[in-house]
């Protein structure tokens, strides 16, 4: 086969639709006419800022932003096949800011007359213009408009208003033309174009792009144009000609493993064709377009006799898709089929007679097949190994070399081992021995150290009973003295080594050994005469296959009985001899199917490509689609694509050029797909197991990290062109039995035909595992999810965790390996309760969410899916994790992954699923999941395939990740719509925002319902932290309107409350859902960025200066009179300034004010009035800020040096028994002349003669400017009040000529520390009595009950007190500690630590400290501790007490038996789910089983006796029994046996 382009196939597709592009025919009537003018700047716009229209000679565009707006615009227009778009600039306004918050705005001519034509110039270089793709047969382009001005290339300089980060000019509207070339004087289209089908793309568009009326003028049309295959011969010469000449139904015969073959009488006849009166000279013989020579064996009559047969050589298929080549065979009467050259009957002169050859033999036995892991339990590589290589005894083996010829010599082997990268540790060295040959010695080095080549004599050698011995040892290398401890004397142990084969040239005799004989005649050999020696009295075939697409037939002659020859000339060849009855018939045969899938008259909007054994199912659904979305729908078996576009080939490829041929040919082409029927990666089947690949997937080879391997099924998508836009919807019901199958087929047509009213529509699950998955999946909510849909959370981070039971506890021990049984009953009651669609984000496998299998599925009992019961509201589950949407899977039991598993559920789970095949990464996840969310919710695009296209297409425009969103597989039905609400209610409140002064607050809820106008509504109000706190009965509402109250409690949180309100009508079906938002709470203002207007240098004395600060509201709620005053700090007398004004709510203000500076240094101070509490305990807020400046006075030429206490800060920490403090401040210089440096004295006391407790010498000191200083100083007795001065002095020689402004004194108060407290009354538990194992929550409130805020501190949980040892208790989640930032105050905060009990069974006392670093200095370090007593329970224990037989005389009679068996649970928890497995003796094995059942709970300390009812076959009761059994809990690989607490 050839090799094709980067996706197969693309290149022929590009020139396709390189050619089709100039067909595209612009229709007039369909554009939307818009006036052509520039559209004034005062016009008023959609609520998008955004009006596009197009024709067929350019797209207008006007767009326009508002005044705090400066992001990026992306518009996204359907185009004319490639046309090439060129901006034309028409018209634009600028918005320019000028010392003030509002912008002024230039018009075009004002911005030019200002800056010139560059301005121009810029703004077109800020348009970005972007080709994107094929969307179908729609081009799409993307226009990146970026507001911003590049303020390097203009002329003029901008004095920028200090603090604002958005100050330059910016774009306030532009209008705009993309022109390209006319349409209409394209060439005209050759061929019919497709008609237009309102399936066709359209619900995506309409959600994609800007100008979607557009889609049928700038549609791409087909021609008619052929579609060459993947094979080396023409398909319309080799295999068409045969179908057309046949006068039978051409017969596929698929074959395996490569050699003779043999078409006889037998073989048609069980086919179902009679050949009796058939000629066999006219059967053809073809694989791959290729014709393939026939040998007649016997055929000496014009009619098939029934010991005659055609041989052929089957060689290997050549595809990396499959192991299995097919051939074709028809029935040509007008034409003799090709058949094989004989050679070998003629005597050849003076022709060699060698005795011997040199043979290559393998010695090998594949036992087992070991699997090299990746992450997530991806498979990096297959590999079938003997036996592992052990340290305490040798690897042997006997082998025999058939017709071994003794001759001197020496021959080449080959030693293959295997490292196991799962499992290979250290480097050793093997010794291989072949009989009493020297031993070899070879040094495996690492995993990739795998073949080993040697030489040796051929006397070592012998016929029979060859001695193989190999033994390991560590390398010697590795042994190194500094490795060999006193503790471990001995090197380590190397493992993961396994014995693969040994490969061995020997000389042997020309004797066939067991009626087979192979050999290889070299390219340089002369002619030669062959005899062969021990040859059966049957009849034999030989023949060369040395070009097994020609291969010879030999013609050998038997002298005297045992022997034959022949004799071949110098031409190379490889000889195979085998008894005729050895020579089997192909592996499987069928008939070729030609349904001719290239006919242009084919129609299909729906399109179902399955395996056969799922084509009854098939057929119920695409009725089904047919009467309930009025599709045109077709199925196509799997195999007919393969016999039309690879002759018969299993492959990915030709299914690719199957569809995209429709898109090509036929009349209506589909644009869904659906695929029935599981795959493998395994093409190959090297794990040789059961598992079939009804439609293959493509497996892509990552280009990231270890180029893993993953089903990509969005490489069937991309048809057109070179993009990676989908060309079709592509869905798969991924099964492995037709049951699964139906079952599948049900939900699909009970979802649709009985579709259930309720909340569950409009209700999303989101589920996170520990760690950042949890901000991710809140992102998602908050941002990503429309106000009307309600969200329920399950957060790992938050729940318990316990032992894992279901593995083997040696393991979880070392391990610490956990489960979350409440997260996992969460996810089941999300599942039960319905939700329309739910997401999981973390890590993944396979089969389980997370590490801690918070949810578990795949091919097995133990699966949570078994228990989903779900059907009436179907979920659609996104996983956004990695690879649990491996349907390639290639051995069990994950071949059935865990979404896979929740699709074929018959009785819930999945209605759908849009899920990884291979490993991710969050960040990507991320964004495909925004795209999803924006797909169903936010543009209700319902149809599953749309959906999941649209967010590929969103994704692939905003330049993301291209691999992630490969690898997303949809499972289930594309064109299945979700059960998402269709209508909208429009909610208002009379009161949108409520003060906490006005609570308890009713609040009038108003509904406006444009469909249904009549039926049930349901409101319900949610608060901040995402739990309904209020739901109002079901009421009636009439004429589309309905009106309610909510009451808002006292103790209401702050923040964002929701009002949700459902409204649906069962007799129509028609539902709506709508929400309104309400803030409550008071706002909270913060000062910030204070600055001067001028550069601190250029402040002058007596001249006006501006200073500002921002005011900024950092709530939702808008303050209408905040309160600001500005105080000159060093002239008090002067009266405040006051400054009052409202701000909106997330939004800032800058406040300005005229000063003018004093001489000396001048300390102004912004104070916040009003609005500056925060009720959370652990939020700072700035309420006021402080502006220094010195200005420059000419006369001022002395050195001058100023300190001032209001600019200080000053900071304590403890450092050991003592406190450090911290003094930072400015030093200034108020001459005009610098100073070499400065020195900081600090002195005890409340003078400056004091004793200088430290001294720090600042560098040079600029004038004017403040000079930052840090200070530090050490308490030793930091618990008594004291006074300091701090003094700035000149360098030695030099007076200052204000000294009184160069010191000042302070006092440290140790009351004015922080102080924290804990109290063990106050702290509460999750769980009073734990289980060993299981995680115990510790809610702790720690208040500051000090004068200063605390910053910075850890609480953590110890095992005894810390002040005499206590060690930090393990949290599995991460530290076990967690930290505050801030926490103001005489102020509490909450603080949840969580701990894992590990073999900590009975009473504990458990001590929670604040500050446990110890780094806050504190008023009072006595209070920071407290303890808790809390028992933790042993885990269950199940104790096997022996089995009783009880029976009634009835019972006997019926063959009934009660088998009682007694389980205690010796624990002091409940034993949940307990199975008891019940067995005919102590021989405890599958086939002894006689069965299972499952109790429900032992209570600590409880005998259950469970009772397993066992009926009896007649052929049983012949026996006497003694039962035993099994106790384990379900899923658990623990097992404890009743025989081994048998008593004999």
């Amino acid at each position: 086969m050839k090799k094709l382009s980067r996706r197969h196939f693309p290149r022929y597709l590009l020139r396709l639709f390189t050619g089709l592009i100039f067909c595209s025919i612009l229709a007039p009537g369909c554009v939307r006419r818009r006036e052509q003018s520039p559209p004034s700047v005062g016009k008023i716009l959609p609520a998008a800022g955004l009006e596009v229209s197009s024709d067929k000679t350019h797209i207008s565009i006007f767009c326009q932003w508002e005044n705090d707006d400066s992001k990026e615009r992306l518009i996204v227009l359907l185009t004319p096949p490639r046309a090439n778009l060129r901006p034309v600039l028409l018209d634009y306004n600028l918005m320019l800011w000028d010392k003030s918050e509002e912008p002024t705005i230039l018009t075009r001519k004002e911005a030019e007359d200002k800056f010139g034509e560059i301005i121009n110039d810029n703004i077109l270089k800020n348009i970005l213009v972007s080709p994107e793709g094929f969307l179908r047969f729609h081009y799409i382009q993307s226009i990146r408009l970026n507001p911003a001005i590049n303020m390097m290339a203009l002329p003029v300089v901008f004095s920028n208003v200090p603090g604002e980060a958005a100050q330059y000019p910016r774009l306030k509207s532009i209008a705009l033309q993309l022109q390209f070339d006319d349409t209409s004087a394209l060439p005209s289209l050759h061929g019919a174009a497709k008609e237009n089908r309102p399936q066709d793309f359209q619900p995506i568009l309409d959600a994609l792009v800007d100008n979607p009326e557009m889609a049928h003028a700038y549609r791409l049309r087909a021609a008619e144009i052929s579609i060459p295959t993947t094979n080396t011969l023409p398909q319309s010469v080799q295999q068409a000609k045969g179908l057309r000449a046949s006068t039978m139904t051409p017969l596929v015969l698929i074959n395996k493993e490569p050699g003779v073959c043999k078409i006889d009488r037998a073989l048609l006849s069980k086919s179902g064709i009679n050949a009796a009166d058939m000629n066999p000279r006219y059967f053809h013989l073809r694989c791959a377009g290729r014709d393939i020579p026939l040998f007649s064996w016997g055929c000496l009559t014009e009619r098939f006799q029934e010991n005659d047969a055609l041989l052929f050589y089957a060689y290997p298929v050549e595809s990396e898709y499959t192991d299995a080549n097919v051939f074709v065979l028809t029935y040509e009467p007008d034409a003799e089929g090709l058949r094989m050259e004989t050679i070998g009957a003629d005597d050849i002169p003076n022709a060699q007679s060698p005795e011997y050859f040199i043979s290559k033999t393998t010695i090998e036995e594949d036992t087992e097949c070991k699997i090299h892991s990746g992450n997530f339990l991806s498979i990096k590589g297959m590999r079938w190994i003997w036996q592992e290589f052990s340290a305490d005894e040798p690897f042997e083996a006997v082998f025999n070399l058939p017709g071994y010829a003794e001759q001197p010599g020496k021959g080449n082997g080959t030693l293959k081992i295997y490292c196991q990268p799962d499992s290979w540790e250290t480097p050793a060295e093997l010794e291989m021995q072949i009989n009493d040959a020297p031993s070899q010695r070879f040094s495996i080095t690492g995993p990739q150290d795998n073949t080993k080549q040697f030489e040796y004599d051929f006397a070592a050698l012998r016929e029979r009973g060859n001695k193989l011995s190999i033994r390991m040892r560590p390398l010697a290398s590795s042994m190194s003295l500094s490795s060999l401890t006193t503790e471990t004397l001995a090197p380590p142990t190397p493992a993961g080594l396994y014995m693969d084969n040994l490969a061995l040239e020997y000389p042997r005799q020309y004797l066939m050994e067991k009626g087979e004989l192979k050999f290889e005649k070299a390219p340089d050999s002369l002619p030669a005469q062959y005899t062969i020696g021990n040859v059966p009295p049957r009849a034999i075939v030989a023949m060369d296959y040395s070009d097994c697409y020609r291969p010879r037939f030999i013609i050998t002659k038997k002298t005297i009985p045992g022997k034959l020859t022949f004799s071949l000339g110098s031409q190379p060849a490889s000889c195979l001899l085998t008894i005729f009855d050895f020579v089997r018939h192909p592996d499987e045969t069928r008939f070729l199917l030609n349904e001719n899938l290239h006919a242009p008259n084919q129609a299909a909007d729906y399109l179902i490509i399955a395996h056969p054994d799922f084509i009854p199912a098939a057929k119920r659904l695409a009725i089904h689609r047919e009467k309930k979305s009025r599709m045109k729908v077709k199925i196509v078996d799997v195999r007919a694509i393969y016999d039309e576009f690879s002759h018969g080939i299993q492959s990915p490829v030709p299914i690719k050029q199957f569809l995209a041929s429709t898109l090509v040919s036929w009349k209506i082409p589909p644009a869904y797909v659906l695929f029935i029927g599981d795959a493998t990666s395994d093409y190959k089947h090297e794990a040789r197991n059961d598992i079939i690949n009804y439609v293959p997937a493509y497996s892509h080879i990552s280009r990231m990290g270890d180029q893993d391997k993953w089903a990509s099924e969005h490489w069937f998508t991309t048809l057109i062109g070179e993009d990676e836009y989908p060309d079709i919807l592509l869905g798969r019901i991924s099964v492995n039995n037709l049951a699964d199958a139906e079952n599948v087929v049900n939900k699909i047509i009970h979802y649709e035909t009985k579709p259930s009213l309720g909340e569950w529509r409009a209700t999303l699950g989101l589920v996170a595992d520990d760690g950042p998955f949890d901000k991710e999946a809140e992102t998602l909510r908050k941002e990503f999810t429309p106000a009307a849909f309600s969200a329920k959370t399950v957060y790992l981070e938050y729940l318990p965790l316990e032992d894992n039971f279901y593995l083997d506890q040696a393991f979880v021990e070392r391990t610490k390996a956990k489960i979350s049984t409440v997260a996992t009953a969460k996810i089941f009651d999300l599942f039960q309760n319905g939700a329309v669609y739910l997401s999981f984000f973390g890590h993944g496998s396979p089969n389980i969410w997370a590490d801690e299998r918070i949810w578990f599925g795949g091919d097995t009992i133990n699966s949570d899916n078994i228990r989903l019961t779900n059907k009436n509201h179907l979920t659609f589950v996104a996983n956004m994790t990695c690879n649990s949407g491996a349907i390639d899977y290639p051995v069990p039991k994950w071949n059935i992954a865990i979404s896979e598993d929740m699709l074929r559920q018959p009785s819930g789970g999945a209605i759908g699923l849009f899920v990884p095949s291979g490993p991710g990464f969050s960040s990507g996840h991320m964004k495909l999941s925004a795209a999803l969310h924006e797909a169903f919710f936010e543009k209700r695009v319902r149809r599953m395939g749309d959906a999941t296209a649209l967010a590929r297409s969103l994704y692939l425009l905003r330049k993301n990740q291209v691999e992630i969103m490969q690898m997303f597989i949809l499972l289930g039905d594309p064109a299945l719509a979700l059960q998402i609400p269709r209508g909208d209610v429009s909610l208002s409140a009379d009161k949108k925002i409520i003060s906490s002064k006005e609570l308890p607050a009713t609040i009038k809820i108003t509904a406006a319902i444009a469909s249904p106008q009549k039926g049930k509504a349901i409101l319900q109000l949610w608060p901040p932290a995402n739990e309904p706190s209020q739901t109002l009965p079901i009421v009636d509402y009439t004429k589309g309107v309905y009106e309610s109250f909510l009451e808002l409690p006292e103790n209401s949180a702050a923040g964002e409350w929701t009002a949700r309100c459902y409204a649906f009508n069962e007799k129509t079906g028609q539902d709506a859902v709508g929400a309104v938002s309400i803030i409550v709470g008071d706002p909270c203002l913060s000062l910030q960025n204070p600055r001067p207007e001028k550069a601190l240098k250029e402040i002058r004395l007596g001249e006006p200066l501006k200073i500002s600060v921002e005011l900024k509201n950092n709530t939702p709620v808008p303050c209408a009179d905040a309160r600001v005053e500005l105080l000159n700090l060093t002239q008090p007398s002067n009266p405040p300034q006051t400054f009052s004004r409202g701000i909106p709510a997330n939004a800032s203000r800058t406040l300005a004010a005229d000063v003018i500076p004093h001489a000396g240094l001048n300390i102004y101070k912004f104070q916040l009035m009003n609005y500056y509490q925060n009720p959370a305990p652990d939020v700072s807020v700035q309420s006021s800020e402080i502006i220094a400046v010195a200005a420059l006075d000419d006369s001022q030429t002395s050195p001058d040096l100023c300190i001032s206490e209001m600019l200080m800060k000053r900071s304590f920490a403890q450092n050991g028994e003592s406190v450090t403090m911290n003094l930072n401040l400015p030093v200034y210089n108020l001459g005009t002349m610098p100073l070499d440096y400065a020195n900081l004295v600090l002195c005890s006391g409340a003078t400056t003669e004091g004793v200088v407790l430290r001294s720090l010498r600042l560098p040079p000191m600029a004038a004017l400017l403040p000079n930052p200083a840090t200070l530090t100083f050490n308490f030793q007795d930091a618990s008594t009040r004291q006074m300091f001065t701090l003094k700035a002095l000149p360098p030695q020689g030099i007076s200052d000529v204000n000294p009184d402004n160069n010191y000042f004194t302070f006092e440290y108060n140790p009351e004015d520390l922080c102080d924290l407290v804990i109290q063990s009354e106050t702290i509460t538990l999750s769980e009073e009595k734990p289980t060993e194992g299981k995680t115990v929550f510790f809610d702790v409130p720690v208040t500051n009950q000090g004068k200063s805020p605390a910053e910075h501190f850890r609480v953590c949980l110890f095992d005894n007190d810390p002040a005499q040892g206590g060690r930090p208790l393990f949290d599995y989640t991460g530290k076990p500690e967690r930290e505050v930032s801030h926490l103001k105050p005489q102020t509490t905060k909450i603080v949840r630590l969580r701990w894992d009990p590990i073999k900590n069974s009975g009473k504990n006392i458990i001590f929670v400290k604040a500050d446990s670093s110890e780094l806050l200095a504190e008023s009072n370090e006595n209070n920071n501790t407290a303890s808790v007593e809390i028992y933790v329970r042993t885990k269950a224990k199940l104790i096997t007490d022996g089995i009783e037989i009880r029976q009634t005389e009835k019972e006997k009679e019926d063959l009934i038996a009660h088998l009682v068996a007694k389980v205690r649970n010796e624990g002091e928890t409940e034993a949940k789910n307990v199975s008891v497995r019940f067995f005919k003796s102590k021989i405890q094995t599958p086939e002894t089983t006689i069965g299972e059942t499952l109790y429900p709970r032992i209570e600590p300390g409880e005998t259950a006796e469970i009772d397993f009812i066992w009926q009896l076959k007649e052929e049983e009761a012949k026996f006497t029994y003694r039962p035993s059994f099994q106790v384990f809990l379900k899923g658990s690989s623990q097992r404890f046996s009743s025989v081994e607490t048998d008593k004999p």
